[in-house]
């Protein structure tokens, strides 16, 4: 989106954004009623999110606007008790708002591509659309039954808003918000982010799409994430995180970094000790994992300084862009 769309936006009353892209864009094989049994913990997240959301509007896209945003338009209207008719027409609209598009892009009528499509198997998009509708999945999405209570219980953490954490030494840990864009476009151009995440930004409207990213995580209880920043003036220092929430087991992965500016200053130490604090002590996880390149030798110190223990060694692992590297596995337990 362009400087202008983001404004507009943002004028309209936009305050969170779903993206429902992911890595391997594919056409849907059997369409709703397949992709709401293969996929349901996506939905599920996906609801979460939206139904979490800050107060605002709320949009939610996937690369063409009629798959995965379709289903999701789908479940959340079956959900607010739509009649099936008119689900089906929202749905059809769709088809003639994006055309425009697809001629620009050169793609064929795509309701013509998707009715050959369920027509090589057997059915149309009304009757797959219907039998998503009819099925009871597409209202309460079950799951396998678990012997075990979960150690972080579902809801618990974006039924509050994220916290500010205080990290001491005039280190706070916030909330990301889309002014930091600019800091976080900065931060990436740094050789030294660049080559142990793997990224860089290049430009404003990216680093809002990663931000608006890192927020929507708390709401879909897939992850937290902080932006470190000095308390009297604001001005970002770096980032802390906690990602893959795994909620059965009370497991998180940490990931941080720091601008070349706040480096052996102590800030990362005390930003991770802060947000592992919180971690164990408030929300209730038991184990976090933190993982980094071997060489990667200034992350190894804040794992030590921070209590996280070396477990291991991970061979080749990962993939930088300077080749393959050895991987060292830290965790700190809450006990």
């Amino acid at each position: 989106m362009s400087e202008a769309g983001w404004a507009a936006a943002l004028a309209h009353g936009v305050r969170t954004v779903a993206d429902l892209r992911d890595a391997g864009e594919c056409e849907p094989d059997l369409y709703f009623p397949a992709m709401l049994a293969e996929h349901p913990a996506r939905v599920i997240a996906a609801v979460r999110a939206i139904a979490n959301a800050a107060p605002g509007c709320v949009v939610f896209h996937c690369a063409g606007g009629k798959d995965r945003t379709g289903l999701l338009a789908l479940v959340l209207l079956t959900l607010a008790g739509a009649t099936p008719d008119e689900i089906i027409a929202d749905y059809l609209l769709t088809y003639d708002r994006m055309k425009q598009r697809y001629d620009e892009i050169g793609l064929r009528d795509q309701h013509a591509a998707v009715n050959e499509l369920l027509a090589s198997r057997g059915t149309t998009i009304e009757a797959s659309l219907t039998s998503a509708i009819a099925s009871r999945s597409s209202c309460t999405i079950k799951a396998m039954p678990s012997l075990l209570t979960p150690t972080v219980a579902a809801g618990s953490l974006a039924a509050r808003p994220q916290p500010t954490l205080t990290a001491g030494g005039g280190v706070l840990l916030r909330p990301w918000s889309p002014g930091d864009a600019r800091a976080v476009m900065d931060a990436y151009q740094d050789e030294a982010i660049q080559r142990w995440h793997v990224q860089r930004a290049d430009s404003l409207t990216e680093a809002r799409e990663w931000i608006a990213g890192w927020q929507g995580g708390w709401a879909a209880e897939t992850g937290a994430h902080w932006a470190v920043v000095e308390a009297e003036s604001d001005v970002l220092l770096g980032r802390a995180a906690l990602k893959h929430f795994n909620f059965a087991d009370g497991t998180a992965e940490v990931a941080y970094w720091t601008v070349p500016a706040a480096r052996g200053k102590g800030v990362c130490p005390r930003a991770v000790d802060a947000m592992a604090s919180w971690a164990f002590g408030v929300a209730g996880f038991h184990r976090l994992d933190l993982e980094h390149a071997v060489d990667n030798t200034a992350s190894c110190r804040v794992a030590g300084k921070t209590g996280f223990a070396v477990e291991g060694v991970r061979r080749s692992a990962w993939l930088h862009a300077d080749g393959r590297h050895d991987v060292h596995a830290h965790a700190r337990l809450r006990s």
